[in-house]
């Protein structure tokens, strides 16, 4: 398709009568257009940050939060944890997500609902920061759930997929040290195995389920 001539001389006018403004235009008047153009780069900016590239604004995350779509499922006790990691569009890993447990922390305080809580993956947040010392600031009221899993010491944790997950124990994750940080915070929930290896999928399910949880109890103990 052609350009439409007219809009390109539009363009062509615009552009040459902004060139020339700083001839003809007074100080304040060229400062005030100066301010003008570094607020639209800004503006310009933040689209391509936000819109474009889907990075998180915390604030619009506990505004979707406080403001749920007519289509979200209902939600039975505990709002559906704000997983770190897994926030946003869906898509591949990760999807706009909460990269970090204070971004999740500060969603759920912000969101304005007395049932959100934060849904803490040993996976994600491996991946996200790399350590677990973040779960001591959480407490029963603000923990809904935790995912257990492991991971091995390589490839590296940019490189880790959820198909490198592995049986609690069976890697390098801290699990001893994570659940005692849990219990001293007066974490009673679930511990939920969530693995996504596709060896596993090959294996008789309840093996799978049996082993998972064998595993689990041997490290709480």
């Amino acid at each position: 398709m052609r350009p439409d001539v007219r809009s390109l001389a539009v363009f062509a006018l615009a552009a040459a009568a902004l060139a020339a403004f700083p001839l003809v235009g007074g100080r304040y008047e060229i400062d005030l257009l100066a301010k003008i153009f570094v607020m639209a780069i800004f503006a310009l900016s933040l689209e391509l940050l936000v819109g474009q590239t889907g990075l998180v604004s915390l604030g619009l995350a506990a505004e979707a939060v406080a403001q749920p779509g007519e289509d979200e499922a209902p939600v039975v006790g505990h709002l559906a944890g704000l997983e770190v990691g897994r926030f946003g569009r869906p898509s591949e890993e990760p999807s706009a997500p909460l990269g970090h447990l204070g971004e999740a922390l500060q969603v759920a305080a912000e969101c304005g609902r007395a049932e959100a809580c934060i849904l803490a993956d040993v996976f994600h947040i491996f991946k996200s920061s790399g350590h677990f010392d973040g779960l001591r600031l959480l407490g029963p009221n603000s923990l809904g759930l935790v995912h257990v899993n492991d991971y091995p010491e390589t490839p590296a944790a940019a490189r880790l997929t959820d198909a490198d997950r592995v049986y609690p124990g069976d890697g390098v994750a801290p699990l001893k040290r994570i659940f005692k940080t849990l219990e001293s915070v007066g974490y009673r929930g679930a511990l939920s195995l969530e693995l996504f290896n596709e060896t596993y999928w090959k294996q008789d399910p309840l093996t799978v389920a049996r082993t998972g949880l064998r595993k689990m109890k041997a490290l709480v103990r």
